[in-house]
């Protein structure tokens, strides 16, 4: 077995996720054109990973957003075994509770990871 260290490319302060496919997915309830101040949202973010289990995947960043308290809970972790190998999923919720009135924008989710392919 020929081990290769990783690329040198590759972020030294990114966690090293090797997989097949790698998916992203959210979903709000109430939707965010909805948010009143002071009132919760919930925000739900999947994570699906060929190849890897999901206690392999990392948490994602919940940066600190100003005029917004977060509330996250713990995350969900599960695997599915197919023909093709495992996927690994983790599944992140948390409140969200604007703190006031006008435009508040998250930043945006990146996750990086090594493709295999």
């Amino acid at each position: 077995l020929q081990v290769r260290p990783k690329p040198a490319d590759y972020p030294a302060d990114a966690p090293w996720m090797p997989a097949r496919a790698l998916s992203i997915s959210e979903s709000w309830s109430p939707q965010p054109e909805q948010a009143q101040v002071g009132e919760s949202l919930t925000r739900n973010v999947l994570l699906k990973v060929e190849g890897l289990s999901g206690t392999q995947l990392p948490p994602l960043p919940l940066p600190d957003v100003q005029g917004l308290r977060r509330y996250p809970d713990q995350p969900q972790l599960a695997d599915q075994s197919t023909d093709q190998g495992l996927i690994g999923s983790r599944e992140e919720r948390e409140a969200l509770v604007p703190e006031q009135a006008g435009r508040i924008e998250l930043p945006a989710l990146e996750v990086v990871w090594w493709n295999t392919r």
